[in-house]
């Protein structure tokens, strides 16, 4: 693989930050380890100015030799349409079911907020029917 130009890795990240930002979704079709490299190297989640993406480029290439080229090679994939083969499982009622996660470089609190408060909901949900079973059976 060449070198990649400053003016190329910009570009580069001016497609993967579109994308980020119009089809997030997208982004499912690569693997989670490739996802990574792309938020690490190419930071297409973050509104970084050309200059600032030029002194993050030197930084990383300087405390993470490699990773230059091993993000060029997941965009490579991504670009060429290669999808990631995610595992599949089989639900007890027989239905495959397959997980493609989005990777996000910062967690989203809010989300994060909304899981939890319907996990607590349906625990709670379930000592409520456990409480009213025992006392049936009682």
């Amino acid at each position: 693989m060449s070198r990649l130009s400053s003016s190329t890795f910009i570009t580069q990240h001016h497609q993967l930050k579109e994308l980020w930002n119009s089809h997030q979704d997208s982004y499912r079709w690569m693997s989670p380890a490739d996802q990574q490299l792309i938020h690490d190297f190419y930071r297409p989640s973050e509104n970084l100015s050309d200059d600032e993406l030029k002194q993050h480029r030197r930084h990383i290439t300087v405390t993470n030799k490699s990773l230059a080229n091993r993000a060029g090679k997941a965009y490579a994939r991504f670009i060429r349409g290669e999808t990631y083969d995610a595992p599949s499982t089989t639900t007890s009622s027989g239905r495959i079911v397959t997980i493609r996660p989005v990777l996000r470089p910062q967690p989203d609190a809010q989300l994060l907020a909304k899981a939890l408060i319907q996990l607590a909901m349906e625990e709670a949900k379930a000592e409520i029917n456990q409480r009213s079973t025992d006392d049936k059976a009682a």
